[in-house]
Parts: structure tokens; C-alpha cells; sequence
């Protein structure tokens, strides 16, 4: 008896298991006669395209800051480095792209999460600087990228080009790839200007550029535009004395390149940045500081002779600095308005590069058309947030030169400007183009 009703109840399960078969063979055949099954292909490979991956949580964009050195975290916009960071933006199908900072502490990490909140959703990856960025960018590692104009700028360049052969080398590649992945990057808008400023302490003996000759000079290293801007700064001076010299000292961040000098491990360092630094401010509160000029200003002057010779004593000059730097600007600073200092006079003769935004041209031109609109309508927000960060009344370290909004059509003719951004600078009156035929040209 319990036999035949174990054959009866496998009888019934296998009927019922044909049955669901059958239903499912349906289902399928009613689909592919639809054309629904071609669309779930279509959709799974969309998904698992790694260009297409999505910021989406339901009703809000969330993306959680991450950065390697919680100890020296500083942020206007959040307090903790875990904090997340919810978008403005409502749009919740943005295709999330990577977008390379600099070093921690800095104005660029900064940026990287301002843009993040109110301009379009990146993840923000923390570099080591202008060259990290951009070797970073050939990698594939990161998308979107701030780096120093100047730099670059001089990829471009076929002679004596210290930069290109050591990211070549970095990656182990030919000149032949090399080139591939420069054309591949091009630039979006400008952002802000950076100061080179070297600085020394009281019982140096140091007061001017010449008097570093034998000296030994500390900087961050290779990943970094403070690094070859130094060399760049090296070749000029000893242009003009082939017997001067000084050492350079790298350092991996600007927090280990401020202890050099306190320690006595070095003479004077160098850095460019722009004047909202922590480590510059913490550094100047700690010990007298002095900022070395590149003329000779210690000397008192009472003859119109003295002022020439005193001119052409300088080590640095205008025209070797064009020569070795592709994008630069003179700068002055009002040192009364400035960090603590020592110096005798009031104002620093120095050069400034400029901070851009660049990106890989394989982006949806989509996102880019997002981004820089979105770029365009918060200029002034911007402008707030650079004089903000950093913010000290009491030395009035406010910056007007930032986010300009008539450079932004401005970059180094070297420079491939995006197709997309170009395109979008004459429809928001940037650039003005002529038809032939209308130009008063012959």
C-alpha cells in the first residue's frame, strides 16, 4: 500500500514539474516573439559595463568621502572624513566618474568635494599632486583631474623635458604611448592661481634667492609641481651662474617637508600654492619665518646705478623664466596682508602657475555638458568657497583672482581644449566665432 501511493506521489510531482516547465517555455517564447529577451541582454550589458555603473539611492545621491590620513583631515563642508556627502543635484542616472585631488589638507581636496555636492557626482580619489594626477588619468585610475597648467603644458614640449621622462619611466612606456595618452586628456576651464613662495627661518642667514647657493633647499617629491618647478627654478639661476648651486631635499607631503625645516634638515623650502595653505599658517605661527624673494630686496638703495646693478644681480629674470616655464604669471604679494613674517620689506616679488581641470576625452559628452553648466551658474559660489577655506580675518588671506570669470575661456594654446566645453563657450557668448565671409581680414 505505501508503495502505490509513493508511485502515485512521484506521478503527480513529475506531471506538476512538466507542467511548470511548460509554463516557463511559454513565458520565454511570449517574450522573445516581443522583442523583450533582446532588451534584458541589452540591459544586463549595460549594467555590467563599467562606464555605466550608476549613482543610484533611491531618493538621495550619497557618496562617501574616503582619504588615507584621517589625522590631518580639514574640511569647510564636513566635519569627519567619514561624513557623507549628499548632491544637490536631484538627478539620481549621472554616470559616476573618479576625479583625482592632491594631497591631503590642501585646497584641491577641497574643491574635489565643492564640485561633488554642487556640480555633478565624483568620487573623490586623494593623490599626491599635479604629476600623481596625471599619471593616474593614463592609467585609467581616475577620469576628471586638477592640475598645474604649467606642467601640463611642458608634456607638450620635445626638448630637455624632465616631467615626460619621468612619467614615462614611472609606467614603463614608450615615447610612441606616451603621446597616445596625452592626446587623450584635454582641458575643461581654468580654476586658480598658485604661488611659488620659498621660505627660511630666523638665524638662517638667508634673505634673498642668491644666498641659497650651497645651500640645501627642501620640496615635495616628483608627484608634485612644487618639485620641478624647483628644478625649473635651479636651471634659470645657475643659467646666469654656472657655480651656483644648492641641494634639493624631497619629501613625500608637505606635512614631512615642514618638519625637515624645524628639524634643521634643511636651509629653506619651496612650495607652490595658493596662499589658503594649513601648513603654511601653522608653520608661521610656530617660528619667524621669512619669504625669500626672487630680486635682491634686502638692499638699500640710494643711486639710479645701484638699482640697475641691483636688477641685473638677480639670479632669476623675467625672460629665463619664460623660457623654462610654458605657462606663468608675475605675481606680487603684499606681505603686510600675508602670514607671520620677518622680511624687512612689504612686498614678494614671485611667479604664479594657474590650476586647471582637465579630464579623459572618453567621458559622455552628456556629463560633460552637466558639468560645465553646472560649473558656469556656481562661479560665485566658488569664489566663496576658495575664501572660505583657510579663512583668517586677521591677515586678510582673501583671494580675487580665483575662478575668474573672463579666463575661462583662457588656457595655453598647447592645450587641447574639450570639444564639448568648446562648444559650449560660444553658446554661452565666451567665444565669439566669425563666418569667413564676414571678416574684415584680405
Amino acid at each position: 500500500m505505501e508503495q502505490e501511493l509513493i508511485t502515485d506521489y512521484l506521478s503527480v510531482g513529475f506531471i506538476f514539474n512538466i507542467f511548470q516547465i511548460i509554463i516557463i517555455f511559454i513565458i520565454i517564447y511570449y517574450f522573445y516573439r516581443k522583442g523583450y529577451i533582446f532588451n534584458i541582454i541589452d540591459y544586463t550589458k549595460k549594467i555590467l559595463d563599467p562606464k555605466n555603473i550608476k549613482i543610484n539611492n533611491r531618493e538621495k545621491n550619497i557618496i562617501k568621502e574616503k582619504f588615507g590620513d584621517f589625522n590631518h583631515f580639514n574640511s569647510i563642508l564636513y566635519d569627519t572624513p567619514t561624513k557623507e556627502l549628499i548632491l544637490n543635484n536631484p538627478r539620481n542616472d549621472l554616470i559616476s566618474y573618479n576625479i583625482g585631488s592632491g594631497l591631503i589638507n590642501t585646497y584641491p581636496v577641497d574643491l574635489g568635494m565643492f564640485f561633488s555636492k554642487y556640480i555633478y557626482p565624483l568620487n573623490i580619489i586623494e593623490t599626491k599632486g599635479s604629476i600623481d594626477n596625471i599619471i593616474k588619468l593614463f592609467k585609467y585610475n581616475i577620469d576628471f583631474a586638477f592640475v598645474d597648467e604649467d606642467i601640463l603644458t611642458s608634456l607638450y614640449s620635445k626638448k630637455n623635458n624632465d616631467i615626460k621622462d619621468y612619467i614615462i619611466k614611472k609606467l614603463n612606456i614608450n615615447n610612441k604611448k606616451f603621446n597616445k595618452y596625452l592626446n587623450d586628456i584635454s582641458c575643461l576651464f581654468p580654476l586658480y592661481y598658485q604661488y611659488m613662495i620659498t621660505m627660511t627661518i630666523q638665524g638662517s642667514n638667508i634673505n634673498t634667492w642668491n644666498e641659497l647657493d650651497n645651500k640645501i633647499v627642501g620640496v615635495t617629491d616628483e608627484n608634485t609641481n612644487s618639485f620641478f618647478h624647483l628644478k625649473k627654478l635651479l636651471i634659470i639661476s645657475k643659467n646666469k651662474n654656472s657655480n651656483y648651486n644648492f641641494t634639493i631635499k624631497k619629501y613625500e607631503n608637505l606635512k614631512l617637508l615642514i618638519d625637515g625645516i624645524k628639524n634643521g634638515e634643511v636651509d629653506a623650502i619651496f612650495i607652490t600654492s595658493n596662499q589658503k595653505n594649513k601648513y603654511i599658517r601653522d608653520f608661521t605661527k610656530d617660528y619667524k619665518v621669512r619669504f625669500i624673494s626672487f630680486r635682491n630686496q634686502q638692499k638699500q638703495l640710494s643711486t639710479f646705478k645701484e638699482y640697475d646693478n641691483y636688477n641685473n644681480d638677480n639670479l632669476i629674470n623675467n625672460s629665463l623664466v619664460k623660457k623654462y616655464f610654458s605657462s606663468v604669471f608675475k605675481k606680487n604679494i603684499n606681505l603686510s596682508y600675508f602670514y607671520n613674517n620677518i622680511n624687512f620689506h612689504n612686498n614678494l616679488d614671485t611667479y604664479s602657475t594657474r590650476m586647471i581641470m582637465i579630464c579623459r576625452n572618453t567621458i559622455e559628452e552628456d556629463s560633460i555638458k552637466i558639468l560645465f553648466d553646472n560649473y558656469i551658474s556656481n562661479n560665485k559660489k566658488l569664489k566663496e568657497h576658495i575664501n572660505k577655506f583657510e579663512s583668517q580675518p586677521e591677515i586678510n588671506n582673501s583671494i580675487t583672482d580665483a575662478f575668474n570669470y573672463n579666463e575661462i575661456a583662457s588656457i595655453n594654446k598647447i592645450i587641447k581644449m574639450n570639444n564639448v566645453v568648446k562648444e559650449s563657450l560660444i553658446e554661452h557668448n565666451f567665444i565669439k566665432v566669425i563666418d569667413s565671409k564676414q571678416s574684415k581680414l584680405k
